[in-house]
C-alpha cells in the first residue's frame, strides 16, 4: 500500500513537472513572438520616420527648386522686355540670354505640371526667336500633351510642324525636319488626322513609324547624347549606327537640340544614358545648364509610355550618367504598363530626389 501511494505521488509529481514544462516552453514562445512583434514595431516606426524624412527633404528641395525658378522667371520676363525685333540687324548678348532663360524656365514648368504657365512662355518665346525652329516645336510638343485637345488645337499643332519641317532654316538646324516629321506623324495617327493633313504636305511624308525605344536630348548648351546598349555597343555623334539597328541623329553643336536615339527592334536589357557636356559662355553666365531627357517605349503605338528626367549641371564634368531604361522585348507584356526605371545617379548636381 506504501508503494501504491509513493508510486502514485510520484507519478503526479511527474505530470505536475510535465505541466510545468509546458507552460515554461508557451511563455518562452509567447515572449519570443512579443519581442519579435516589437522589434517589427519599431522597425516599422523606423522605416516610416525615414519615409517622413526623405519627403519632408523632397518636398524642401522642391519648395526651393520651384522658388528658384519664379525667381529665374522675374528676372526672365523683366529681361524679354529689352529684346529687339529680329528684324534689327543686331541682337545684344544678354537679349538672347534672357529668351534662352525664359526656355529653361519653361522646361522647369512642364516638369512640375504646370503646363499653362509652360504655354504662356513658349507663345512668347516663339515670337522672340521665330528664326529658331525649336521655338515651335516646344509649343507644339506642349500643346498635344493636353487632356482636351479640339478640333482648332490639332490645325495649329499640325500648323507648327509643318513649319519646322517646311521652313528655310539657318544650317545649324539642319535635320531637325526629319525629328519634327516623326513626331507629327505620331501626332497625326493618334488623333486619327492623317487624311485631313496629307492634303497640305507631300503624301511620301506621311508615314506612320513605330520604335520601341526613343531617347531625346533637348538642352540649353553644346551637349552630345550618349546610349550604351544592353551589348555595350555606344551609339554617339561618331558611331551613329549600331550592329542592333540603333541610330542617332545630327549632332546640333549650336542651338537647343533635339537629339534623339532610335531603335526599331529594342534588345532586352539595360540602356545607359549619357551625356558629354562642354561648358561654355553660356554657362558661366547662368551658373548652370539644364537637360531634359524624353525617354518614349513603344514610340508611336497605342501603349507609348513616356518619361521626362531633368537634370540641372552645375559641374563641368565631362561626361555624365544621366540614367538607366530598362527594356523588356516580352511581346505578352507590351499591353501592360511598364514602368521605365531610371535612376539618377548622385551626382552633385542632380535636379531631383527620388522617394
Amino acid at each position: 500500500m506504501l508503494e501504491l501511494r509513493y508510486h502514485m505521488r510520484e507519478n503526479q509529481s511527474a505530470r505536475q513537472n510535465r505541466e510545468l514544462e509546458r507552460q515554461f516552453y508557451e511563455i518562452q514562445r509567447e515572449t519570443s513572438r512579443l519581442e519579435q512583434m516589437e522589434h517589427q514595431t519599431r522597425e516599422l516606426e523606423r522605416e516610416q520616420r525615414e519615409r517622413i524624412e526623405r519627403r519632408r527633404m523632397a518636398l524642401a528641395h522642391m519648395h526651393q527648386e520651384a522658388r528658384e525658378s519664379l525667381q529665374q522667371l522675374h528676372y526672365s520676363l523683366s529681361q524679354s522686355e529689352k529684346i529687339m525685333a529680329f528684324s534689327k540687324p543686331a541682337i545684344q548678348e544678354e537679349d538672347l540670354l534672357a529668351s534662352s532663360q525664359l526656355r529653361t524656365v519653361a522646361y522647369k514648368l512642364v516638369e512640375l505640371g504646370l503646363a499653362n504657365l509652360a504655354e504662356n512662355i513658349f507663345r512668347h518665346i516663339s515670337i522672340l526667336r521665330s528664326n529658331e525652329p525649336q521655338s515651335f516645336r516646344d509649343l507644339a510638343l506642349l500643346l498635344q500633351e493636353s487632356t482636351n485637345i479640339q478640333y482648332n488645337h490639332i490645325i495649329e499643332i499640325s500648323d507648327l510642324f509643318k513649319k519646322v519641317i517646311l521652313g528655310e532654316w539657318d544650317n545649324r538646324f539642319a535635320e531637325i525636319e526629319v525629328t519634327a516629321l516623326h513626331e507629327l506623324n505620331w501626332f497625326l495617327f493618334r488623333f486619327h488626322q492623317q487624311q485631313q493633313i496629307a492634303a497640305s504636305l507631300d503624301n511620301r511624308l506621311i508615314r506612320h513609324l513605330h520604335v520601341d525605344l526613343r531617347i531625346v536630348l533637348v538642352w540649353d548648351t553644346d551637349l552630345d547624347l550618349h546610349v550604351i546598349e544592353p551589348t555595350g555597343e555606344e551609339c554617339y555623334y561618331s558611331h551613329k549606327n549600331t550592329a542592333n539597328g540603333g541610330m542617332i541623329s545630327r549632332d546640333f553643336t549650336r542651338g537647343y537640340g533635339p537629339e534623339e536615339y532610335l531603335i526599331r527592334k529594342a534588345t532586352k536589357g539595360t540602356y545607359t544614358v549619357r551625356v558629354k557636356y562642354f561648358a561654355n559662355h553660356q554657362q558661366s553666365l547662368t551658373g548652370a545648364t539644364t537637360i531634359m531627357v524624353y525617354i518614349y517605349k513603344y514610340y508611336g503605338e497605342s501603349n507609348q509610355q513616356k518619361e521626362i528626367v531633368t537634370l540641372r549641371l552645375d559641374s563641368n564634368k565631362e561626361m555624365i550618367d544621366v540614367c538607366k531604361v530598362e527594356f523588356d522585348d516580352d511581346v505578352k507584356r507590351k499591353s501592360q504598363h511598364i514602368r521605365t526605371h531610371c535612376q539618377k545617379f548622385e551626382y552633385e548636381y542632380s535636379s531631383k530626389y527620388y522617394l
